[in-house]
């Protein structure tokens, strides 16, 4: 029900079922805790970078050019918002989900966590469970040199490591 200074109370034809079908529909791929509410780190990822700074690099490794540390460290610092050297929880799911978005904006919650388990398990080399420099700069050269067979770098990445087929 509607009342006077409710946020949707001045506007008219609000349809609060639709509001609602978008928010079930959109809340799983950005609540990463499972919590049924989206956090301050979770909100965060749902407004849009002014330069795409995954796609950026991965450009830069699919023409083939070396990506220079400081690149790298540039990148990770985008993304390393406790700037403690590494991406880990939701700073690798923001990195992992702009990843994705390099190729194709149709990607699941589900596709950003199975795409998480194949970069801790192949690229985190001291398997303490985040990516830190030297391991994110392999997780582009790895993305790269599968894009060089041909077609989706990601895709065949993602699929070249995984369990699922």
């Amino acid at each position: 029900m509607l009342r006077a200074g409710s946020p949707t109370s001045g506007l008219q034809g609000f349809d609060h079922k639709k509001a609602e079908d978008y928010a079930k529909a959109f809340l799983p791929f950005f609540d990463i805790d499972h919590d049924g509410k989206l956090g301050l780190n979770e909100l965060a990822r749902l407004l849009p970078s002014k330069e795409n700074f995954v796609q950026l690099a991965v450009d830069k490794a699919f023409s083939f050019e070396a990506l220079t540390a400081a690149e790298v460290q540039t990148l990770l610092g985008k993304y390393d918002k406790s700037v403690n050297g590494t991406l880990e929880g939701n700073e690798l799911s923001a990195f992992v989900r702009d990843l994705l978005a390099t190729g194709s904006d149709k990607f699941t919650a589900e596709d950003v966590r199975d795409l998480e388990k194949v970069i801790l398990k192949t690229c985190d080399l001291d398997k303490n469970g985040s990516i830190d420099v030297k391991e994110l700069a392999l997780v582009i050269k790895s993305i790269a040199n599968a894009k060089q067979k041909g077609g989706d770098g990601i895709y065949k990445f993602y699929h070249s490591r995984s369990d699922k087929k």
